[in-house]
């Protein structure tokens, strides 16, 4: 573990071999390499960091994700915190952005859009409670209703959206978006009113 930390200037043999002079720099600590940096012009002259061997994100034992093993050991201070496995931690779903209520006229369209994120990857579903007291998991088989679902707009998380072509008085009510994974679920709820 002793050593120059991740970023640090470092002395690699390779590089600096006819410049016993960059020996003063020290070397890198465990499980990092000392690299020639690749973003620099020919005028700016060699320079060699340290850098983590291995780049794969990490879970700790603490149930952290880490960019890599080598930041995971270095926070980890007096406590001892051990690789549990490679990837991001496994975190219950959450939604990021949930549906906004709408209120429209009989015959116009209208969208509700949900975003949800957690590892693995969550599912997401949409569900209606009529004013009547009906519950339908949508689109159902509605044709004036679809429903979109992509990955993202950012790792681990899922992005839906519901549309309605022309709304109707049956379309009044409450619309749920449900965030789903294998830690969990999480929900979120707009009304629509149908003038």
């Amino acid at each position: 573990v002793c050593g120059l930390e991740e970023g640090r200037s470092c002395y690699n043999v390779t590089v600096f071999k006819n410049m016993p002079d960059r020996k003063r720099l020290g070397v890198c600590a465990t499980n990092m390499e000392c690299v020639l940096r690749n973003d620099l012009s020919p005028a700016d002259g060699l320079e060699t960091v340290c850098m983590c061997s291995d780049q794969r994100t990490a879970c700790g034992s603490d149930n952290q994700t880490y960019d890599s093993t080598c930041k995971m050991y270095r926070v980890e201070g007096n406590r001892r915190v051990t690789l549990q496995h490679w990837g991001p931690c496994h975190q219950a779903p959450q939604v990021t952005s949930g549906p906004e209520d709408v209120e429209v006229f009989v015959g116009q369209p209208m969208m509700l859009a949900c975003e949800g994120k957690g590892v693995p990857v969550p599912s997401i579903t949409w569900e209606f409670l009529a004013t009547d007291g009906a519950r339908n998991v949508l689109p159902g088989d509605d044709s004036s209703i679809s429903v979109q679902i992509r990955g993202g707009p950012e790792t681990t998380m899922v992005s839906s959206w519901v549309q309605i072509q022309q709304g109707r008085r049956k379309d009044r009510g409450t619309y749920s978006c449900i965030v789903t994974n294998n830690k969990g679920s999480a929900r979120a709820m707009a009304q629509v009113t149908v003038k």
